[in-house]
């Protein structure tokens, strides 16, 4: 948000700029056990999969073997 015009500023300040964050946090990785790691399974019965669904595909997988 800028400055109202009538807030005193000193000419020979310099401008804010963007600085980096001390600490910048590792990246997020698909790696729980239930993720689907390839791609969603289609049907015409199957609907539009959730985030829930890749659970019951892996305890569906378990149950199988």
């Amino acid at each position: 948000m800028a400055a109202p015009k009538f807030a005193p500023v000193d000419p020979i300040d310099r401008p804010r700029s963007y600085a980096s964050p001390e600490h910048i946090p590792t990246p997020w990785r698909n790696d729980r056990p239930a993720a689907i790691t390839s791609r969603q399974p289609i049907g015409a019965r199957l609907g539009r999969q959730g985030p829930d669904q890749g659970y019951a595909l892996k305890l569906a997988k378990v149950c199988a073997t």
